[in-house]
């Protein structure tokens, strides 16, 4: 059964949690993040994708959110950047183990998250240009959509309007599906921009399955996916664990809009219909895809 055809299924699909939780600590105050584990430790990130697996994951983000050319040359590394993206791809794949029941998304992040200050909660991309913006997503998308073992490819945390533009009028050059995820700040974009301007970009992906949020309360997830429905698209969304990153002081604040259950959660999600993807961002564990799984299982 083909990704597309899974859709269409009434249940949603079991996307991962978090990988960051799971780095070792090295890996996490390391401007390459994942990728620094990908290159030091390739069998953590292996097991990581097991673990989401085994726990009912049914899409293995690969590890490829915060790869960027500059971080590698920059790195103490001796890898290329194509080299280091296929490196992810190999590791997710051989992971799923030849199961046809799970799927491959490859992560593509925001420019602000190579920026490692928060600018991908904020959008704000100082004085880069237009060009630097397509050279520094152009080679990542096309390793990752010209590799047939990529089912789907994830733009993860957008935050900013010039951006998005950018990213979906380069997806129109490949014959693969993605997905959209926006990083948000309250009822906009975390660069301001209106929901009304979204989802007029958002009607020009002519391969864009699926839009949603990420990297936010469960709440605050909730009212953006009642919001996007009008997009018509498919809804995807993976939220924090019931925590808020403060991109700016980098802390965590606990429970900002008061405690929720999972359980709580996804009736909600199947109350505002049409969500198809349902997965754990930042401090998500194996423990909670596994608490969502078995309630889509037995919502649905």
């Amino acid at each position: 059964m083909s990704l597309r055809e899974r859709l269409s299924k009434p249940q949603p699909l079991i996307l991962d949690g978090a990988l960051g939780t799971l780095l070792p600590d090295i890996s996490q105050s390391h401007p390459l993040w994942s990728t620094h584990t990908v290159l030091t430790s390739p069998s953590t990130i292996k097991s990581i994708h097991e673990s989401y697996i085994k726990n009912g994951a049914q899409l293995i983000q690969t590890s490829t959110y915060q790869t960027s050319e500059r971080g590698l040359n920059d790195s103490e590394f001796d890898v290329s950047f194509s080299d280091a993206l296929k490196r992810s791809i190999d590791l997710a794949y051989e992971a799923k183990g030849g199961r046809d029941d799970v799927w491959l998304v490859g992560s593509v992040g925001p420019y602000g998250a190579s920026l490692a200050n928060g600018a991908e909660y904020t959008g704000d991309y100082g004085d880069i240009s237009d060009e630097g913006l397509i050279n520094f997503h152009t080679e990542r998308i096309s390793v990752l959509c010209n590799d047939n073992r990529v089912d789907i490819i994830g733009l993860e945390t957008m935050p900013n309007k010039r951006e998005l533009r950018i990213l979906l009028e380069l997806m129109d050059s490949y014959d693969k599906d993605y997905y959209l995820s926006l990083s948000v700040n309250g009822e906009k974009l975390a660069d301001g921009t209106t929901i009304e301007e979204l989802l007029g970009l958002i009607s020009k992906g002519k391969r864009l399955i699926a839009v949603g949020v990420n990297c936010l309360s469960l709440q605050s997830s909730l009212e953006w996916l009642k919001r996007l429905k009008e997009s018509e698209k498919m809804l995807i969304v993976y939220p924090n664990s019931g925590e808020m990153y403060d991109g700016i002081n980098k802390k965590w604040i606990e429970n900002p809009n008061g405690s929720m259950s999972w359980k709580d959660y996804v009736q909600k999600l199947k109350a505002i219909g049409n969500v198809k993807i349902i997965g754990g961002c930042c401090r998500t564990t194996p423990n909670d895809i596994k608490q969502i799984s078995d309630l889509v299982s037995e919502l649905w």
